[in-house]
């Protein structure tokens, strides 16, 4: 694994650069380098000048065993794990002294054969889980794919408040030095994904996260409690913008440096547009995994609220998945004579956006599959320009299923 540049996307590629300039006004492209900043002498400064937090030069040492936990879904990577190896090589830490702890979805994306890793989170396996060695940027680092099924991957770390006990990926327990690298994700605090816990918890642990309401003050007490712990008062924190686009990476005290994230993240998602948009296309681009119909149902009421009451709403996506009941349901209630009110709130009202105006699909689906959903099937762009021909002004939202549409415009639509 050799870190380079990332490539302009398919999306970019395929729609953003092709879409006419003329007709579609298009916001968020102010740059199109997927890293418009200097990503490895932005990353290094924020580790020579963390936020109230010493130096990385002076918190790791040689001899340290060096514990280094990548998020699920962090935007580019490998990339930021050849920076990361190659600032604690220059301190002289040996390749052996590093472990990197990831899940199996990572460990796809790292090249890790389908074999290593249904070996690695073997649910029924209690063996000592292995590490398993691969080159980054021609050095060995050993990579452990976290399975919290395996009571020997894990170890004790305490006990909540109720008395639940907390178990963590054994590797970062021990580790002298634990270096998280996460991203904030876009909304309010109940939305946001610690680094450590539970995502690299045991089973009971995240079953337990699972069957409780994401803002529940005793869930976001215990994420703190088993960071604490750990030992984990240091975090990297990547800043992306609409694209994936890397904006600034921060470093420092954990309490600190994750609410700053936070609040950069929160001011690059924020979308306020004063007109009405006759035709609107959205991307789905920035997702934590494949994209899902809740990305498309986000997607959709995002561009509603930005557009004319007829106006056609285009998503162009990779959605691949076909959607399950409850969506189903929406989409196609605009046939019927009344919305179910059984139905979740959020797609009531995606059911009344499907009944006002039309709305397409570009997707990894066949044209019969989007058809039957009541949704118009496109796969081109030549497709939305003729959508497009007859209106006067149309808008491009990047990622619009994670955009913060202003409270005035959501108003006004309500």
């Amino acid at each position: 694994m050799t870190a380079t540049p990332p490539q302009p996307s398919n999306i970019q590629t395929a729609l953003i650069d092709q879409l006419s300039d003329e007709k579609f006004l298009k916001p968020q492209i102010d740059v199109r380098d997927p890293w418009p900043i200097d990503l490895p002498q932005a990353f290094c400064a924020a580790l020579a000048q963390p936020l109230h937090f010493p130096a990385i030069s002076q918190s790791v040492f040689p001899g340290d065993r060096v514990a280094i936990a990548l998020q699920f879904g962090l935007p580019h990577a490998l990339e930021f794990l050849a920076l990361l190896i190659a600032q604690l090589t220059n301190l002289s830490i040996e390749p052996d002294d590093i472990v990197v702890v990831i899940n199996r979805e990572l460990a796809e994306q790292f090249g890790f054969s389908k074999t290593q890793i249904e070996t690695a989170c073997d649910p029924d396996s209690q063996d000592a889980p292995a590490t398993l060695p691969k080159l980054v940027d021609g050095k060995q680092i050993h990579f452990q794919i976290h399975n919290p099924g395996n009571t020997s991957a894990v170890a004790y770390l305490g006990a909540n408040e109720a008395g639940d006990p907390m178990y963590v990926n054994r590797q970062l327990v021990d580790a002298d030095v634990i270096l998280p690298v996460g991203f904030p994700s876009v909304g309010d605090l109940q939305y946001q994904t610690d680094c450590l816990y539970p995502a690299f918890g045991s089973t009971a642990v995240q079953l337990r996260f699972a069957d409780t309401e994401p803002n529940a003050t005793a869930c976001l007490q215990e994420v703190q409690l088993a960071n604490d712990n750990l030992g984990s008062f240091f975090s990297i924190q990547v800043v992306t913008g609409p694209g994936g686009i890397v904006r600034q990476v921060l470093a420092g005290a954990r309490h600190d440096v994750v609410k700053l994230a936070r609040a950069e993240t929160t001011k690059l998602w924020e979308f306020d547009w004063p007109v009405d948009s006759e035709v609107t296309v959205a991307t789905i681009e920035s997702t934590v995994g494949p994209p899902t119909w809740d990305d498309f149902a986000n997607a959709v009421l995002a561009a509603s609220r930005l557009s004319i009451a007829n106006g056609p709403v285009i998503v162009w996506s990779e959605l691949s998945a076909r959607p399950n009941r409850q969506i189903r349901s929406a989409l196609l209630a605009q046939f019927e004579d009344e919305i179910s009110k059984k139905l979740p709130r959020s797609l009531q009202t995606l059911a009344a956006v499907m009944q006002e105006r039309p709305v397409y699909l570009r997707s990894q689906l066949t044209r019969n599959e989007v058809e039957a959903l009541g949704i118009g099937h496109i796969d081109s762009v030549t497709e939305i320009q003729r959508i497009a021909e007859s209106w006067q002004t149309g808008l491009l939202i990047r990622d619009a299923h994670l955009c913060q549409i202003s409270a005035t415009k959501t108003n006004q639509r309500a």
